[in-house]
Order: C-alpha cells, then sequence, then structure tokens
C-alpha cells in the first residue's frame, strides 16, 4: 500500500490495520516518510490552531450566551416589577374613580336638595308676599273703618 493510500484511509481504518501500514510505510524511503511526517505535523498543528480557534468562539459565544440569559433574566424582573406597578397603579386608578363617583353622588344629593329648599324658600317668600299684601289690605281697610266711624 503506498503512502497516499495510506493517507487517503478513514481513521478506523487506519486504527484497524495499524500494524500492516506500518510494516508498509517502513518499505518507504527515509527522505518520504521524513517529508509525509513534517507535512502531517503541519496539518495537525493547523488543525489544532483551528480548534483552539473555534475552542476560544465557542468560548466567547457560551459567556455572550450566558450574560445575555443573565439580561434576559433581568429585564423580566423589570417587567413583573412594572407590571405589579401597573396593577397597583390601576388598583389605586379604581378607588380613586370609587371615591370620585361617591362624591359626585353626595354633590349630586346635596345640588337636588339645595334646589328643593330654594323652591321652598321661594314659595315661602311668596306666601309671605301675599301675607304682608294682605296684612297691608286689613290694615288699610280698618284704617279706613276707623275713619269712618269716627
Amino acid at each position: 500500500m503506498s503512502l497516499v493510500e495510506i493517507e487517503n484511509l478513514s481513521h478506523a481504518d487506519l486504527k484497524a490495520q495499524r500494524d500492516t501500514l506500518i510494516s508498509a510505510a517502513a518499505k518507504a524511503p527515509a527522505v518520504e516518510l521524513a517529508a509525509r511526517y513534517v507535512q502531517a505535523r503541519t496539518d495537525a498543528k493547523a488543525r489544532d490552531e483551528k480548534l483552539a480557534e473555534q475552542g476560544a468562539t465557542i468560548t466567547a459565544l457560551t459567556v455572550g450566551n450566558a450574560a445575555m440569559q443573565a439580561k434576559t433574566s433581568e429585564l423580566q424582573a423589570a417587567m413583573a416589577n412594572a407590571d405589579r406597578e401597573i396593577a397597583f397603579g390601576q388598583k389605586c386608578l379604581g378607588e380613586a374613580q370609587q371615591a370620585l363617583n361617591a362624591k359626585e353622588k353626595e354633590l349630586a344629593s346635596e345640588t337636588a336638595r339645595a334646589n328643593r329648599l330654594k323652591a321652598e324658600a321661594a314659595r315661602n317668600f311668596s306666601a309671605l308676599s301675599t301675607a304682608e299684601k294682605a296684612l297691608k289690605d286689613a290694615m288699610a281697610a280698618r284704617e279706613l273703618e276707623a275713619v269712618d266711624k269716627g
């Protein structure tokens, strides 16, 4: 088996045929083996560096994700507080509206009472005016009677 064929084998094949492949590679010239080894180490080092980069990216994404989750939790807590404050504000507004309605009802009742008293006062004033006129007429008639008799 040539070195090119060995390089194209899968990991499982390489592992399964390890001893056979080593004896096949032993027949290759030392210069070719050295070149292949250097190339394999270069490729391995490039893979390691790429994996290290990907690991750093994954770590950064994990940290970023954790920070986003923390911020999301913080925002959800703030929204829950805001919801509680809104509910409390709505409760207070409802109570204030009920108090206002009660005061408006009380004011309407007092206004109706004041209007009734005003109407009664007007009737009483009219009755007093009529009584005063009748009294004056009666006094004038008595004076005329007294003048006629006297």
